[in-house]
């Protein structure tokens, strides 16, 4: 049975269109998102009794990972706000 020939024709899949790989990529950001923001919000939660300086490098990578993740589904010419 294996190795398989190659299946007729008629049964290939048809080719991989330009629509399909953007909603392909606009998923994979979408998760993405998510993801970032779900380990900020977790950051965030884990460390509520900071000292003054790991506060600021906290908050800076908390912020940047909340900017990254808005960016990740802005178009340009399209704003979040």
């Amino acid at each position: 049975m294996w190795p398989r020939k190659n299946p007729p024709a008629s049964s290939q899949m048809p080719p991989v269109t330009d629509e399909m790989m953007d909603a392909v990529r606009a998923a994979r950001e979408k998760g993405l998102q998510n993801d970032l923001l779900v380990l900020a919000q977790r950051l965030r939660a884990e460390a509520p009794d900071r000292s003054s300086e790991f506060n600021a490098g906290i908050d800076w990578a908390l912020l940047w990972l909340e900017n990254t993740a808005r960016q990740l589904t802005e178009r340009p010419g399209q704003s979040s706000e």
